[in-house]
């Protein structure tokens, strides 16, 4: 008589090779990691003191973080090694929607199949700004600024002109902005009265809502010129950050050919009596490139909520899982739950001063899963003699475990009964749940068309609304940059200006069809 021996699933780290006779057995599955596509824009700010027109060099920094998953560290299940001359095993893998990263695991040791739902995560975008002065990077030993350096940064001679340009620019837009304001305003005086609208009225709504497009067109093109005179002083570099599972902190110094752009702006000054000589500090005039880089560099680091768990020893003579997926193989599956934390980006080239309450903090991005900040895992899955069980497991995109089942099945006759008796439940059930589905088909039919005007009409509102709260945080800013807020400024309500034209633009069409 044959008994079954001991089986499993078998799971070894991936490795590159281009050799068909060294080609890792089984198919590989990846653990998710976060990464960030962050936007870093320098924009210069002020030249001079605005009260006392001593040179004052300033520039902003703003950052947007936009999240996702990408694949991490990669594993290979040989999934062969669950068979046995006794054994009836399956093994199903899915992977998460255009990746390689996994989403779930079927294995059981008999012959039936499960349905594996998986789940997906919303990640956000945040955005932050600090509009003050960027602190200095000339120290001395003890952290303290040195109060006597070789010369400063200052504005180049045509650098004030790029300025004033961008001011004028920025008062045309809110100038248009206003107009565009009163036309929707025009337009809702009217359309408010819908139901009561004569002949007349329409003729008069049609007329102005014509006005309110006209107003549109201009405002976008005071926008348009206020971006080209932005451009001039601003520099905009993309980071695509962590780059490995163990990047937990990084720095990133504006360096390279786009740099020139802003170092055209600048210049090495002498020092000039009252000037501020810690924060543009820069010790001779060859140095302007490397002054300025430093001066924009910024520290990014993902920030953890709790403390990383000890990872206890497997003891004298025992192995444990990592050892057997380096070496040989490790009979289950590796996972890496996350654990939650943040990105955080500072104006500042130092660690130190990189916190939450921190005095060059740029941004905080939202609580977000963090899977390379969680502790490696691992699920065996063996087989033995006369046993059959089963290993579900279901993974969000952040590796967050949504399912997980480990059952030791009934008896494979008794099993087969229970799987006949839910199959005709099953057919039973299907005439009733197609019929309910073509019901609700037909209803979300008709419910589509409302719900695709208010669905629209909901988000105009709502970007509104961001808007306006972007304005409030604005005006809590320090007061050193109030000319560069300002503009900021103008440009939301620009933008306010244009989305509640476009509102008041539907309501005035639904308006004209009653």
């Amino acid at each position: 008589m044959l008994l079954a021996g001991c089986t499993s699933l078998s799971t070894t780290a991936d490795r590159s090779t281009g050799a068909t006779n060294k080609a890792l057995v089984g198919v590989p599955y990846s653990l998710p990691m976060l990464q960030y596509d962050i936007k870093i824009t320098r924009t210069l700010a002020q030249c001079v003191d605005p009260t006392t027109k001593i040179p004052a060099l300033k520039f902003t920094m703003t950052a947007e973080a936009t999240p996702h998953y990408v694949a991490g560290e990669t594993f290979v299940i040989d999934y062969r090694r669950l068979a046995g001359f006794t054994k009836i095993t399956s093994f199903a893998i899915e992977y998460q929607e255009s990746s390689n990263i996994l989403k779930s695991i079927n294995a059981t040791a008999e012959d039936r199949t499960a349905e594996i739902i998986g789940n997906t995560v919303k990640t956000a975008v945040g955005i932050a700004s600090l509009a003050a002065g960027v602190p200095g990077v000339s120290k001395a030993p003890d952290g303290t600024p040195l109060t006597a350096p070789g010369g400063i940064l200052v504005c180049g001679p045509k650098t004030q002109g790029l300025l004033d340009a961008v001011t004028l620019a920025a008062d045309n837009v809110k100038t248009k902005a206003e107009a565009l304001k009163k036309a929707t305003a025009n337009v809702d005086a009217l359309a408010s009265r819908a139901a009561s609208l004569s002949d007349a009225d329409k003729t008069e709504l049609t007329k102005r809502v014509g006005l309110q497009t006209d107003a549109i067109k201009a405002l976008a093109t005071a926008q348009s010129a206020l971006d080209q005179a932005k451009d001039k002083i601003s520099l905009v570099t993309a980071i695509r950050w962590p780059r490995a599972m163990d990047d937990d902190a990084d720095m990133f110094l504006a360096e390279g050919a786009a740099m020139a752009k802003l170092t055209r702006l600048v210049a090495w000054s002498a020092p000039v009596p009252g000037a501020d000589l810690a924060d543009n500090a820069c010790d001779a005039a060859d140095q302007v490139s490397a002054c300025v880089s430093k001066k924009l560099g910024i520290f990014v680091k993902l920030d953890r909520f709790v403390a990383a768990p000890e990872i206890a020893s497997p003891g004298k003579g025992r192995r444990s899982p990592i050892q057997e997926v380096s070496n040989d193989a490790a009979k289950g599956v590796f996972i890496r739950p996350p654990v939650q934390g943040r990105l955080l980006i500072c104006g500042d080239v130092s660690q130190s001063d990189c916190r939450e309450d921190g005095p060059v903090l740029l941004l905080k991005s939202d609580d977000v899963s963090v899977p390379q900040l969680g502790t490696l895992r691992f699920l065996p899955f063996e087989n033995h003699a006369f046993q059959n069980n089963a290993l579900v497991l279901t993974l969000a995109a952040s590796g967050d475990v949504s399912k997980l089942e480990y059952k030791n099945l009934k008896a494979q006759g008794e099993s087969a009964s229970a799987a006949a008796l839910a199959a005709v439940t099953d057919i039973r059930g299907f005439a009733d749940s197609l019929s309910a589905k073509r019901a609700a088909d037909k209803k979300a039919a008709a419910d589509a068309i409302v719900a695709d005007r208010t669905g629209q009409l909901a988000a105009i509102q709502f970007e509104i609304d961001r808007l306006q709260k972007e304005n409030t945080l604005t005006a809590l800013q320090e007061p050193s940059a109030i000319a560069v807020m300002q503009n900021e400024t103008a440009e939301r309500n620009a933008r306010i200006a244009l989305l509640q034209a476009i509102l008041s633009e539907r309501q005035a069409e639904a308006a004209l069809l009653q």
